[in-house]
């Protein structure tokens, strides 16, 4: 029987702040990594990671409120940080589709509808800087500055949560994940 070795990572320097990559160290490397440069002093003043917690109804396999909220810190960065480049990452197509049509239709002029083809969205912010909108299955190889997650998943309007989570429930949706929480 032929086979090829398998090899792991043993150290990772790519990321600004290591927070991104000691996720996947963690729950996907076993903590063999070593993370360059040293996590405490890269990490000192401001987490990687913040968590929002946004209130909202799963219908039709999206989140109207979460979409919209995400709309809101997209235009935010767009004030705040016109510097960094952003990519918006949903789990299912559906709430990716959502997304790109409030974000097409916000107010906000900053942000122009400069679309790529539609397995890939782009829209384009006056600073030039490609903002993307993919599911979780089309992430590979993108990185951004500042990567916001769409979870999506709610209860229903009955109160009933699904255990359904797309392309995350299939074979290897861990290794998706993990490709996506590193983009940042």
């Amino acid at each position: 029987t032929q086979y090829l070795p398998q090899a792991l990572l043993t150290g990772h320097y790519r990321s600004q702040s290591l927070d991104l990559i000691d996720f996947s160290n963690q729950h996907f490397y076993k903590n063999s990594l070593q993370l360059l440069p040293h996590f405490e002093e890269i990490n000192r003043l401001i987490p990687a990671i913040h968590y929002l917690k946004v209130v909202g109804i799963w219908q039709n396999n999206t989140n109207e409120t979460e979409a919209q909220r995400i709309v809101e810190l997209v235009q935010e960065l767009a004030i705040k940080e016109p510097h960094l480049s952003v990519g918006i990452v949903t789990f299912n197509h559906p709430q990716q589709a959502m997304i790109q049509e409030l974000l097409e239709q916000s107010a906000n002029p900053d942000l122009q509808s400069g679309l790529a083809d539609s397995a890939s969205p782009t829209l384009i912010a006056d600073n030039s800087q490609a903002i993307f909108i993919k599911n979780i299955e089309n992430v590979q190889g993108d990185e951004r500055d500042v990567i916001i997650f769409s979870v999506a998943y709610a209860p229903d309007a009955k109160g009933k949560r699904a255990m359904q989570f797309g392309f995350l429930n299939m074979a290897r949706g861990e290794n998706r994940l993990n490709v996506a929480v590193t983009r940042a």
